[in-house]
C-alpha cells in the first residue's frame, strides 16, 4: 500500500507501536503518533488483525 501511494505522489504517514525506521527510510513514509495521523490524513487504511486489542482502535465510542 505504501509503494502504491508513494507512486501516486501521496505523502504517507504511519502509526505503529513498533516503529521500523529502516522500513520508513526504504519505503518513504513517516512515523507519527495516532493524534497526528488522524488530524493530518485525508485517507486512513487499517492493517491490523481483528481482535479485542484492536477493536475500536480509532473510535471514541465503545462497541455495544
Amino acid at each position: 500500500m505504501i509503494r502504491i501511494a508513494g507512486g501516486l505522489g501521496i505523502k504517507v504517514l504511519a502509526f505503529d507501536v513498533k516503529q521500523d525506521e529502516d522500513a520508513a527510510s526504504r519505503l518513504g513514509f513517516q512515523h507519527v503518533d495516532m493524534d497526528e495521523l488522524l488530524s493530518n490524513s485525508d485517507i486512513i487504511t487499517l492493517h491490523v488483525p481483528g481482535s479485542e486489542k484492536t477493536r475500536n482502535l480509532i473510535s471514541e465510542e465503545p462497541d455495544e
